[in-house]
């Protein structure tokens, strides 16, 4: 029961994504580095920064490195908080829960600097194994508590290069005035 809920609200997610996706669009905001490299297109910065990048045709959320970054800025991919794997010692494909992630997500895995982005087409239901946590580089293999919903992670290549070197620069994008754009550059920090 509680598999098929979730799997229906993915697709009501998804069915929602689809009819905003296709209403015209006023006005959209094009996001850069300080490299000038295009990140994506900016969605918010309520919390952690969510844009949505065209060429990989998913959501790339960035994480705050604190420590390297005091005050705040963004400058890396978010790392997926667990990542669970049907064998012991982490071994095998790598799998995140599925009701976390209804839309595709790159991201990382704990303690590895490879990208993954979740695969919403390969639901798996399976009792884990073993599991790595955000807070540590270590596995812990265990007896999964209950069958699930897990996302397998697809491994992908960002197409830009990290980490992100800031401020970022916006670039607002009106399409009924293409290709004519204002640029804003605004500043995170010293």
């Amino acid at each position: 029961m509680r598999l098929r809920r979730i799997f229906g609200v993915c697709i009501i997610l998804s069915l929602m994504i689809l009819v905003f996706s296709s209403l015209p669009v006023k006005a959209e905001f094009k996001i850069y580095d300080a490299n000038d490299q295009f990140l994506g297109i900016f969605l918010n910065a309520g919390g952690p920064l969510m844009v949505y990048n065209p060429s990989m045709d998913q959501l790339v959320v960035f994480d705050e490195d604190e420590s390297s970054n005091p005050i705040g800025q963004y400058q890396d991919i978010q790392v997926f908080d667990t990542v669970y794997y049907a064998e012991d010692g982490c071994q095998g494909y790598p799998y995140v829960y599925g009701g976390d992630h209804c839309a595709e997500v790159t991201g990382k895995i704990p303690c590895n600097d490879t990208y993954y982005s979740t695969n919403t087409n390969s639901p798996a239901v399976f009792m884990f194994k073993s599991r790595r946590y955000k807070s540590n580089c270590g596995c812990d293999d265990t007896n999964g508590t209950s069958d699930t919903f897990y996302l397998r992670l697809k491994l992908v290549t960002l197409p830009f290069s990290t980490p992100i070197k800031v401020p970022y620069r916006f670039e607002h994008v009106d399409p009924a005035v293409t290709p004519k754009a204002k640029v804003v550059v605004i500043p995170l920090g010293d």
